[in-house]
Parts: C-alpha cells; structure tokens; sequence
C-alpha cells in the first residue's frame, strides 16, 4: 500500500481535530485513516518544533558514491 502524503497543515488540522475529540490517538488515527504511531509522532514533533516541526524532512539518507568509497576498510 503507497504511503500517504500529508502536507504540514493537514497534519496541524488533524492534530487539532484529535485535540478537541478527546479521543485516544490510537481509536482516532485509526478512524481518520493515520497510523498511530505517525499521529504519535506528529504529536511529539509538534510539542518540541512547532509548525516547522510537522513539514517533512528532506534529508540525503544516502552516502553519495564517493563518500561510501572513502568509508570501505583499505586492505
């Protein structure tokens, strides 16, 4: 199943949404179509960054192929 995406607002809505439904994370990600661990996250994210917290991470999770080739033991 694809993964899907959500922009920084529609995870502030949705957040916002589970503030004001008292409802457990678990119970309410499942009805709206979230993880509950991902709504978790957002949750924490959230709390410690802010708006910014919640935009999505665009990190290089790779080594370029020079880099991985410096990293290799000589023998």
């Amino acid at each position: 199943m694809p993964r899907a995406k959500y922009t920084t607002a529609e995870k502030l809505v949705i957040l916002e949404a589970l503030r004001k439904s008292g409802e457990r994370v678990g119970i309410f990600a499942q009805a709206h179509g979230v993880d509950p661990h991902t709504m978790r996250d957002w949750q924490a994210l959230y709390e410690r960054d802010g708006f910014a917290g919640l935009a999505e991470a665009r990190k290089n999770q790779h080594y370029s192929q020079g880099l991985s080739w410096r990293r290799l033991p000589r023998t």
